[in-house]
């Protein structure tokens, strides 16, 4: 959608350079214009993914902000491929309710559509693989296990590719775990708070003993 709106955008830049009686402006003439404000905006995503990526590696809010970010990612694909679907399942069905005859050309088209449709079972695997990112013990540790294990990471993504080549009407599960490994590749491990100047923790049963030591007095 971004890339599609670009010309349109600058084509609506042009045409108002035109009525204001300036000279039209190439798009490195127009870049370079507004150079500053796209550093400024390149800058603020950038600290603010850097805020986030630091977060998640000492809190559990920040994991579970960006669990919820795969979650809502996971969700959008699989509703933009329902309707997908449906739209060939119906434009299918009415070129069959349409047509007098079913002739070959027919058949040929139809079977080019087809391919294009998501099985319903793929469909329902989908949908239970993003519902478990409800659960955010459940994606963390999936996420994790992902994340340090090599093995595993490289069985998924050649599963992956496997389908994404062999099955066109089981893609959906092809995104849903490429966008999974994707999630799972930039996730880091959970890091303790380190001490300020290397000073080392007092040890549990010494803080017990010095909570005893408070009620008694007490």
């Amino acid at each position: 959608m971004i890339l599609a709106a670009m010309p349109f955008a600058y084509a609506y830049h042009i045409r108002a350079q035109k009525k204001r009686g300036d000279q039209p402006s190439s798009l490195y003439t127009f870049i370079g214009k507004h150079l500053p404000k796209i550093q400024c905006a390149c800058l603020t995503v950038i600290n603010f993914v850097t805020r986030v990526y630091d977060g998640m590696k000492r809190s559990d809010s920040f994991r579970r902000f960006f669990t919820i970010i795969t979650l809502l990612v996971l969700l959008v694909f699989q509703y933009v491929d329902f309707h997908v679907a449906s739209n060939v399942a119906h434009n299918v069905r009415l070129a069959f309710e349409n047509s007098a005859e079913k002739n070959v050309e027919n058949i040929a088209e139809m079977k080019a559509w087809l391919h294009y449709f998501t099985k319903p079972h793929a469909t329902m695997l989908g949908v239970c693989l993003s519902l478990m990112f409800f659960s955010f013990r459940l994606a963390n540790n999936i996420l994790t296990r992902l994340h340090n294990n090599n093995r595993i990471y490289c069985l998924v993504g050649l599963v992956t590719m496997c389908i994404a080549i062999l099955t066109t009407r089981w893609f959906i599960i092809a995104e849903t775990f490429t966008i999974i490994l994707m999630a799972a590749y930039i996730y880091p491990n959970k890091r303790p708070i380190e001490n300020p100047k290397g000073r080392k923790t007092i040890p549990t049963h010494e803080r017990n003993k010095t909570k005893m030591l408070y009620r008694k007095a007490a």
